[in-house]
């Protein structure tokens, strides 16, 4: 799917339903560390294989953002490179956000070069533990705006991803929201399993309510890590928690790659994945 047919997907699910069919899939690509971009062929065909049809690349560390600077693992021009590389792979990048001067200091001296990469969808991550301990207020606010008018004013689309219990109300203005639905089954005990608030079907259903409440486009995103609960094959959970985030969002993804190609791939998850994305 082109970045516009994304924009439109993320912008408008009814729309988007009615002049393309399918549901868009992706993957967060914290894989680098067991893919060269010299085997990218071989990771680009085994993501399609499995329905993958755009990757999303964390730029930053979590511990960058808690430090309160964009400090870049993956430089522009390696994006660039992925980029060149990628025959049927959209490439969009994240970066975990704090809400401080040097932060969006960093930010608009790393996003015109992203945009000259080749990027076209740039993801802001607000985690509460970086982006939420300052206080909700003038700074916060000022901060996410500065944040997606840096994006904006580099010629990219800005979305932001934020959990469902933290739907941080500065972020009104971005493309999109993909809210982290991550059902798991240690994610907290009874919340997590039967019928429980967290568990799958539900707790995508609660990101799908809480990210509509607030206004935004809304993209889901999933967990492929944390899916054995006792008694039930993995893609009975993935299942149920793929379904309720479909029938919300035409583009649908999973934290993250490692779990499904990468150092800590597990079969049973690959699996599901593939047979979710043909149902989609």
């Amino acid at each position: 799917m082109t970045a516009a047919g994304f924009a439109l997907a993320a912008a408008s699910a009814t729309a988007y339903a009615r002049t393309h069919p399918g549901t868009s899939h992706g993957l967060y690509w914290d894989a680098a560390r067991d893919w060269s971009l010299e085997n990218w062929p071989t990771i680009e065909q085994e993501l399609g294989r499995i329905g993958i049809d755009h990757i999303v690349v964390p730029l930053n560390g979590h511990e960058h953002a808690i430090a309160g600077r964009a400090a870049v693992r993956w430089l522009p021009e390696h994006v660039a490179t992925l980029i060149r590389k990628a025959r049927s792979i959209r490439v969009d990048v994240m970066i975990w956000a704090a809400p401080t001067a040097e932060f969006v200091a960093d930010a608009r001296r790393v996003l015109p070069r992203l945009k000259r990469a080749g990027v076209s969808i740039v993801e802001f991550d607000a985690e509460r533990d970086a982006w939420g301990v300052v206080p909700v207020g003038t700074t916060r606010a000022a901060a996410a705006l500065a944040l997606l008018d840096a994006a904006r004013s580099a010629g990219l689309n800005a979305g932001v991803t934020m959990i469902p219990e933290r739907i941080y109300p500065e972020w009104a203005s971005a493309d999109y929201c993909a809210v982290q639905s991550y059902s798991r089954a240690n994610g907290g005990l009874a919340n997590h399993s039967g019928d429980g608030p967290y568990a799958p079907g539900n707790m995508q259903r609660l990101g799908a309510r809480r990210v509509q409440q607030a206004g935004m486009p809304l993209v889901q995103a999933l967990a492929a890590y944390d899916q054995r609960w006792p008694g039930t094959p993995v893609v009975e959970p993935m299942r149920r928690a793929y379904e309720a985030a479909a029938s919300s969002s035409r583009v649908v993804r999973w934290w993250s790659a490692k779990w499904v190609v990468g150092h800590r791939a597990q079969a049973d998850v690959r699996a599901a994945i593939a047979m979710l994305t043909q149902r989609g």
